[in-house]
């Protein structure tokens, strides 16, 4: 053991000697092994972490379709989902929401503030509270009583400074006035199809929209009862819509709905480009072992009149093989201590 440490140390000293040759060497391990360990820790977050909902194992996105077209292809109208909500017997709660876009203004620059009309059990379905304030209220879910609004973690941080008396205080979305009620938590993911909400506010039906069945325009999440599975929910989902289209035939033919996991719906949109962006990534281990393995056979072939003369000295094979294993273990060392760096910076 005390050999191979002086092995290890004779190693340092003649990296220190060569700087340039180590500087390349460990800059390529760094980019192949960075790139890798930076996809893992994002298939990670993607693909496999647990969703930061209470019991995420019962939370199901509710998706619809119409023949030929794939499942999520269609949209909920108000009234079919009322009537999916008052139907189905395998959810103990479900929520509605729709992607929208506001004009921020107040307490700073304008700006467009991408958010969320929401229904007022939105929160409660994900089994989240706000990390400041409340949630919406029922109330607030009507037409008319809907002007209040959760700001996202990151708006609040942002322009707003982490005050932390921003609850009551009124903003200005597309001219009118909300009041602020709640700050949404840290590290709040959306649902699939969400890419990002600054604000969030009631989902609040109008007139209209309860009228137009066939106006399709909300995404639907739901929280299975307590021993209730996907299939049977979406056996229970699939009845409702057939009755739903039996009963309004010009806008419901053909449409059918289904659960997934709120988990698998989230991923599914990143998967195929998750796993290709790891192909791309061991490509390029692959392509920085080639070029790391070209330089060492170059160094080799440099080295072989020292090496000959070591071996002419007296110096055993074992020991020649067993000081070059330690100069590849600092290499190693070196190129990998680099790479989870440069991992950790993209990744963050």
């Amino acid at each position: 053991m005390e050999t191979f440490l002086l092995d290890l140390r004779q190693a340092f000293r003649g990296f220190l000697r060569t700087p340039g040759f180590t500087l390349t060497v460990v800059l390529t391990l760094a980019l192949g092994l960075g790139a890798n360990a930076a996809m893992f820790t994002l298939m990670e977050r993607t693909l496999w972490e647990p969703l930061p909902f209470a019991e995420p194992s019962q939370l199901a996105a509710v998706e619809a379709a119409e023949p030929g077209l794939p499942w999520n292809s269609v949209l909920f109208s108000a009234p079919n989902f009322e009537d999916v909500r008052t139907g189905t017997a395998s959810f103990s709660s479900m929520a509605a929401f729709s992607e929208v876009r506001f004009n921020l203004s107040g307490d700073g620059q304008p700006q467009i503030a991408p958010g969320m009309r929401i229904g007022a059990n939105f929160f409660d379905v994900l089994g989240v509270r706000p990390s400041l304030g409340r949630a919406f209220l029922p109330e607030e879910d009507d037409a008319g009583h809907s002007q209040a609004v959760i700001l996202a973690h990151d708006l609040w941080q942002t322009r707003y400074a982490s005050d932390p008396g921003i609850v009551g205080r009124a903003i200005r979305l597309d001219g009118q006035s909300y009041t602020v009620v709640g700050v949404a938590p840290l590290h709040f993911r959306l649902p699939a199809g969400v890419a990002r909400a600054d604000v969030f506010v009631p989902i609040a039906f109008t007139k209209e929209e309860r009228a137009e069945r066939g106006s399709s325009s909300f995404e639907v999440v739901a929280r299975l009862k307590p021993g209730v599975t996907i299939a049977v929910a979406s056996q229970d989902l699939a009845r409702v819509m057939a009755g739903l289209a039996e009963a309004y035939p010009s806008s419901n033919k053909g449409m059918t709905a289904g659960a997934r996991s709120l988990a698998d719906s989230l991923a599914a949109p990143r998967r195929a480009e998750m796993w290709l962006l790891l192909c791309v990534a061991l490509l390029v281990l692959l392509i920085a072992c080639v070029n790391v393995a070209g330089l060492l056979l170059a160094r080799g072939l440099a080295r072989q009149q020292e090496l000959a003369l070591r071996n002419a000295l007296g110096a055993p094979r074992s020991g020649l093989i067993r000081m070059l294993m330690a100069e590849s273990l600092v290499l190693a060392f070196l190129g990998g201590f680099a790479g989870l760096i440069a991992s950790a910076w993209v990744a963050k």
